[in-house]
């Protein structure tokens, strides 16, 4: 199942890419910029490659016409190798794979903080981290630890 959103923001990529579909020409060509030799710069002013710019050149599908079908030329090559989790509905180019880095670098930090010089912030988060991650301590405390948590709640 894929969201609406990106086939929007296609068809709106398409049309400020290929312009109306109306087959007539504009009403006026603007006339090209009259500059000398002396003008013109010497070397682009900004140079840019894809992935500078955050795009993924191993995404598009350069057999398909982008005034066509802009968004299988954008991500085709990449509908083609990705796989929806299993335990996803729906799964996109950007915030589901920046989702997961995050994720994966976010475990990353925590169990390098739990390695940390006791008793600084990092090694109490670390520590906090490793205990909740502590599947097998969790199932044999039960519901023990949270007895005098209930209790004062239930004063409430």
């Amino acid at each position: 199942m894929r969201s609406a959103l990106p086939g929007f923001f296609s068809a709106f990529s398409l049309l400020l890419a290929c312009g109306p579909s109306s087959g007539s020409a504009p009403a006026t060509t603007p006339a090209a910029p009259v500059t000398s030799a002396a003008e013109a710069p010497s070397a682009p002013l900004v140079e840019a490659t894809l992935e500078s710019v955050g795009l993924d050149e191993s995404a598009l599908d350069r057999s398909v016409d982008p005034c066509t079908d802009f968004y299988q030329f954008s991500c085709g090559k990449w509908l083609e190798r990705t796989e929806i989790p299993s335990d996803e509905a729906s799964w996109t180019r950007s915030f589901n794979e920046i989702r997961k880095r995050n994720e994966l670098e976010l475990r990353s930090l925590l169990e390098a903080a739990a390695q940390g010089a006791p008793g600084t912030d990092a090694a109490k988060l670390g520590t906090f981290y490793a205990a909740c991650m502590d599947e097998a301590a969790v199932e044999s405390a039960g519901k023990t630890p949270l007895v005098p948590l209930l209790a004062q709640a239930a004063k409430v």
